[in-house]
């Protein structure tokens, strides 16, 4: 009977820690404890709870954490610079192999070079790939 109090115990712990890091790492140890907890108000021996609450745990910090942090995630909105990516704008001057092009972008200029190296004429499209400091990576957009 003791144990029943015991596994209640590592449940309302397990929740108040993941209430406070909010890692979706304590939840799955609430799911392995709770299982336990059934298993102790069964009967069943301390071992087998133990076991089983370790198991069922790490069964679902393995399986279940990755799909959950997508699903919770997947409504996330880029910000700031991180929103450029993927975007199209027009170059105002040229890359060349020697110096850096520029490009206006929601009113702020940006110098730009490509990943490769090669050559965007003045006024041609380019799509932003990546940001580097305080210069983004471009190619020639279609």
């Amino acid at each position: 009977m003791i144990w029943i109090y015991i596994w209640l115990g590592v449940v309302v712990l397990s929740l108040i820690i993941e209430f406070v890091t909010m890692e979706l790492v304590s939840i799955w140890i609430t799911a392995g404890s709770l299982i336990a907890m059934i298993l102790a108000a069964c009967g069943v021996s301390y071992e087998i709870q133990i076991i089983v609450a370790v198991a069922v745990s790490i069964a679902c910090i393995i399986g279940l954490r990755k799909i959950t942090l997508k699903f919770l995630n997947k409504n996330e909105t880029k910000t700031n610079a991180d929103s450029l990516i993927g975007t199209k704008a027009k170059l105002i001057t040229s890359i060349t192999a020697d110096e850096m092009g520029t490009v206006k972008y929601n009113g702020i200029i940006w110098n730009c070079t490509t990943q490769d190296g090669s050559e965007i004429e003045k006024d041609c499209h380019i799509e932003i790939l990546k940001i580097e400091g305080n210069k983004l990576i471009v190619k020639k957009s279609d």
